[in-house]
């Protein structure tokens, strides 16, 4: 059953996600997109788990959830970041 392996999700194939720069090339619902379709297949690795563990099975859950670990805090940073830019009186960073 467990057939992930490495995969890009649709944002990142089609260029609107760009890892190496950890940005959505302006789209913010790409990084959305993104923690959404690595995180929607969690439960499935968990049943995959529970049938019975497996190194292959144990890795794919605890890299998939790294790996969405690491959006949620993009998104995170990114809400903080643009939160403090719209308070600040000057703008985007000149205060």
């Amino acid at each position: 059953m467990l057939v992930y392996g490495y995969r890009l999700s649709w944002p990142e194939r089609m260029g609107w996600y760009d890892l190496s720069k950890h940005t959505a090339c302006g789209r913010r619902w790409a990084e959305w997109f993104a923690a959404i379709s690595g995180g929607i297949y969690i439960p499935f690795e968990l049943y995959e788990l529970f049938q019975g563990v497996t190194w292959l099975s144990l890795g794919a859950l605890v890299v998939n959830v790294f790996i969405v670990g690491l959006m949620v805090n993009a998104l995170i940073r990114t809400h903080r970041a643009e939160t403090a830019n719209a308070a600040s009186p000057f703008g985007q960073g000149e205060g």
